[in-house]
């Protein structure tokens, strides 16, 4: 069994949260959101899976974006349909968002960070979930599913599942996180 050490483990708190690949990870304070990234890595397959919570009780703000995050992971699974471009997807969280208010063009706040990334033997692989990849969706591929959104200096929400799309559509390896007070 492999252990859990920087390779494949990643926590950030507070405003190190804010960034998509993140760049601290310090004590979390209360109502602090805590996003931490959980990367298989050789010798087991690669995959990826994200969850964010708080440390304490939930601001409003932070109940909203998160659930925000939430509808944009389901919006992936909707959106994803064989023959149709990978980057619809991507396109379809993205306009959701920038209606709620969020900015455009990947900026922040915002979602600065594509909606996925093909998942293979070598981890991050193509074709990704970027509005400018038109790679048509095909049974078989695998992605991960990670819209999330990023405050600078405030805090971030990432959930991160991996799927398999099927001739019946997309299927999860690992059931999306419930809400903010039940991630994992």
């Amino acid at each position: 069994m492999t252990s859990l050490n920087r390779r494949n483990f990643l926590g950030l708190t507070a405003a190190g949260a804010a960034m998509a690949a993140g760049l601290q990870v310090r004590p979390a304070g209360a109502e602090s959101a805590v996003s931490a990234t959980f990367a298989g890595a050789p010798p087991i397959t690669p995959a990826d899976i994200s969850r964010t919570w708080v440390h304490g009780n939930p601001t409003k703000r932070q109940r909203e974006v998160w659930d925000t995050v939430k509808r944009g992971q389901e919006i992936v699974l909707e959106t994803a349909k064989i023959g149709a471009p990978v980057g619809d997807m991507d396109i379809a969280v993205r306009n959701h968002y920038e209606g709620l208010g969020w900015a455009t063009n990947y900026g922040l706040p915002g979602t600065s960070h594509r909606a996925g990334h093909g998942i293979g033997m070598d981890g991050h692989e193509p074709p990704n979930l970027m509005r400018a990849d038109r790679t048509p969706l095909a049974a078989g591929m695998c992605f991960s599913n990670e819209p999330g959104i990023y405050i600078p200096g405030e805090f971030g929400v990432r959930m991160e599942d991996c799927w398999h799309m099927t001739e019946q559509g997309p299927r999860l390896f690992t059931p999306l996180a419930r809400s903010i007070d039940e991630p994992i």
